[in-house]
């Protein structure tokens, strides 16, 4: 059975890095120094191959998104000129991605330790971006890619963990019925001792006498034939017979 969860694909691992506001961050044209240059927010989507602390090639497609405001572009402009994606955003956001996923197994980067490995890869990348004029308003990762060898051998490990779990499940559950039998047969073995306890003979005696008190009692003609040597259930017969 393909588990759908270990394909590892854009809805299995995309990464909210902040949210994203677009009131106000429009797009447009500004001219300095004979140069255009586009504030608001830009995107730009990007491939890499970093490896991850296991030494497993990762195949990831990612985007980000920056926001360039008129008054920072002075700076931006002296520094980097109208490439500044080129030369400033995308080298620092790949060396962050390469840095923070050397650090993690592939295991964890697919477990819920991978929100720290975000929160370390977008903290960097802002604080850099950031002395440089550009503010990052998001970053996404959209596919994480693994060899085909990797995939399988997770996907054997986790149809081996559920197994594992169906298997718990049921010696618990015969765990809890046995419990259950026992408790059973120990109230049914208590009650038959009282009951064996309390059935003396002046007791049966009484019950009997009581039963034959009832019969008498009855509309019905009846001839009740009791064996008095040797009492014990007496024969009832209908007057007709």
């Amino acid at each position: 059975m393909k588990l759908k969860n270990i394909n590892m694909r854009a809805t299995a691992i995309i990464i909210l890095g902040m949210i994203i506001s677009f009131s106000g961050n429009a797009q447009k044209k500004m001219k300095y120094e004979n140069e255009t240059y586009i504030t608001g927010v830009s995107s730009v989507q990007d491939e890499i191959s970093p490896l991850s602390k296991d030494l497993i090639m990762l195949n990831i497609k990612y985007k980000y998104l920056t926001l360039v405001k008129e008054e920072d572009i002075p700076l931006i402009h002296n520094n980097y000129g109208t490439d500044y994606n080129e030369k400033v955003c995308l080298p620092v956001i790949r060396s962050t991605i390469l840095k923070s996923f050397s650090a993690y197994t592939v295991e964890d980067i697919f477990s819920p330790v991978r929100e720290e490995l975000m929160n370390e890869l977008i903290e960097i990348s802002r604080n850099a971006l950031e002395e440089q004029g550009i503010i990052l308003k998001g970053l996404f990762v959209i596919d994480i890619g693994l060899p085909p060898a990797v995939m399988a051998a997770m996907e054997e490990k986790l149809l081996t963990q559920q197994e594992i779990l169906v298997q718990q499940n049921r010696i618990q559950i015969a765990k809890m019925n046995a419990e259950r039998q026992r408790i059973e047969a120990e109230s049914i073995a208590a009650y038959n001792r009282i009951l064996d306890s309390s059935l003396t003979e002046k007791v049966l005696q009484m019950k009997y006498i009581e039963t034959l008190s009832e019969l008498a009692k009855s509309q019905n003609s009846k001839v009740i034939v009791i064996d008095g040597n040797k009492p014990g259930l007496p024969v009832i017969l209908d007057k007709d017979q």
